[in-house]
Order: structure tokens, then C-alpha cells, then sequence
């Protein structure tokens, strides 16, 4: 019996390329589609949602932001390219993806703005491979600021008309950094006022926020 190698895998903590965000089946399915000529083939899918969350009577859709910047900034690395041919990809795939930059057309409610079951969010229009790989990233990105706007409009009062100042400040409960970005940017999105997130207030107001271990240590303020 042959020797069997087994190199293991060693996550690179450094490395970012949210192309990369993708369901293995995806690579595969796309591979052997283009494979049997279908890489031109036009495919055009519509992203929903069935039920509105909490039983409530509206959602707000969130994400077109970040998803228009991913889509411009759409490629394929050397390190991706060596990582797909490892895993079984074609040699005739994997060069089409060295190359690749995505070319097809995005059409979305504005983002912010009220959405409704069964009623188009995104609309994407594109070849076959651009499609099915940006598959998996449209879904998180869309879904995750979707939920956190929608739920910041009813904790701020905004879907009721008595609005009332709220700080966002989930990052330290959030499922990773980009997580924390991204939910500080779509609370402000549904109506919270000051964010905690040093990176976030960049681009807008910070929070002011006086922690309890300083409350403890200087009770009568700074």
C-alpha cells in the first residue's frame, strides 16, 4: 500500500480575501459546470426572505453597501488559485479564475429601506461562475445587517414613531471583529445614535461611554 502524506492545515490568521467566502459545493459545482461550457451561460437569481423575524410586519434590508464594494473588488489571488488546485479543481478552472473579475449587474432595494416576504431584495445578473461563487457572501452579508437594522428600528422606536437615544455597543458579544463592524454600521442604520466600536467612529460619533470599572475607581467622575 502507497504512503499516504498528510499535510495539515494551518489557518493563516493574517490572510483576508472575502472571495474566498464561499461553500466548498460551490467551487465544485462551478467547476464542473464550466467544464461542460456553461462559464458563459447568463444566470440570473433573486434573494428573499419567507417569514419576517420575531412575527413582526416588516424588515429592514441592509447590506447592498457592503456587497457593491465586494463585488467591485471581486478576484482571485495566487494563494487562492495554488489553495483550489490542491482541492481537486481544474487546471483549465483554476486559470479562468486567475483572471477573473466579476462583470454583472446587481439590481437592490435601497439599502435602509423597508422590505417585505417574498418581495426582491437583490437581483443578480451574471455568468454562471460569478453567480454561484458570490452565492454564499451575499446571503451573510444581506442577512446579518438586515437582522440587526430591523431590530435596531423597534429597540430605538423608530417603527413605533417615539424614537429615543440609544447606544450601540454589541462588538464585545459579536461572532468575530468583522462581525462587530458590521453590526455597529447596520444599528446605526436602524436609528441607534453613539457606537462603541473605536473603528466604527471613524466615519461618525463615538460614544462617550464612562466604563463601570472607571465608575468604581473614580465615582465621582473625570
Amino acid at each position: 500500500m502507497d504512503e499516504i502524506k498528510v499535510v495539515p492545515y494551518i489557518p493563516d490568521e493574517d490572510y483576508d480575501n472575502p472571495a474566498m467566502v464561499v461553500d466548498f459545493y460551490e467551487f465544485t459545482m462551478a467547476n464542473c459546470l464550466f467544464l461542460h461550457g456553461f462559464k458563459d451561460t447568463t444566470l440570473v437569481f433573486d434573494m428573499f426572505f419567507r417569514k419576517n423575524p420575531d412575527a413582526q410586519g416588516y424588515s429592514i434590508s441592509a447590506g447592498q453597501r457592503k456587497l457593491t464594494r465586494f463585488l467591485l473588488n471581486y478576484h482571485f489571488n495566487a494563494q487562492d488559485i495554488w489553495w483550489l488546485r490542491t482541492k481537486g479543481m481544474s487546471e483549465e478552472f483554476c486559470e479562468y479564475l486567475r483572471t477573473y473579475q466579476w462583470k454583472g449587474d446587481m439590481y437592490a432595494l435601497p439599502e435602509g429601506t423597508v422590505a417585505y416576504p417574498h418581495v426582491q431584495m437583490v437581483r443578480i445578473e451574471c455568468d454562471l461562475v460569478g453567480a454561484i461563487l458570490i452565492e454564499t457572501y451575499l446571503l451573510q452579508t444581506m442577512n446579518f445587517h438586515s437582522l440587526i437594522a430591523t431590530k435596531a428600528t423597534r429597540v430605538t422606536g423608530l417603527n413605533t414613531h417615539t424614537p429615543r437615544s440609544v447606544m450601540e455597543f454589541g462588538t464585545r458579544r459579536a461572532q468575530g471583529e468583522s462581525a462587530g463592524n458590521d453590526g455597529a454600521y447596520a444599528a446605526v442604520l436602524g436609528g441607534c445614535q453613539l457606537f462603541g466600536r473605536d473603528e466604527v467612529r471613524r466615519g461618525g460619533q463615538g460614544c462617550g461611554h464612562r466604563s463601570a470599572q472607571l465608575h468604581r475607581v473614580l465615582p465621582h467622575g473625570v
